[in-house]
């Protein structure tokens, strides 16, 4: 596959390239793409958290309750 990039995306593929921060422009276009991929995920599993609120399938927290939730992530996370 060939791509050919305007001037202004082709000169940053080559000045993130220059800086070190990846070692070929293939590099630069593969994270792209990945972050790219991770985007629309994410905007995929947001539509599908509105569809949920939506339909009502959520809980409301009280500032007590919400402290508990925190609380038991953080020991899961620890």
């Amino acid at each position: 596959m060939s791509i050919e990039f305007p001037s202004d995306l082709e000169s940053f593929v080559n000045q993130r390239v220059a800086s070190g921060a990846y070692s070929s422009q293939d590099d630069v276009i593969r994270a792209a793409f990945s972050l790219l991929n991770e985007r629309e995920r994410l905007i995929q599993e947001i539509q599908a958290g509105f569809a949920q609120i939506h339909a009502g399938q959520f809980t409301e927290y009280t500032a007590d309750s919400l402290a508990i939730f925190v609380a038991n992530i953080r020991a899961k996370c620890a």
